[in-house]
């Protein structure tokens, strides 16, 4: 579910929503053993780390 509202909120250019929907994402696949989607987040992450001025955690 945070997974899909960050990549919604990306799209739409909210970047500090996505932000903070992708760190709950991470915590809640980090939980439940789920790797793939555990690298796929946190690529989605870095990704948005890396466009600048990254949204404070």
């Amino acid at each position: 579910m945070h997974h899909t509202a960050a990549q919604l909120e990306l799209k739409r250019g909210h970047r500090f929503a996505a932000y903070e929907n992708l760190i709950k994402a991470i915590d809640l696949f980090e939980r439940l053993g789920m790797r793939r989607e555990l690298a796929e987040a946190r690529g989605e992450l870095r990704r948005i780390e890396e466009m600048g001025e990254a949204p404070a955690a």
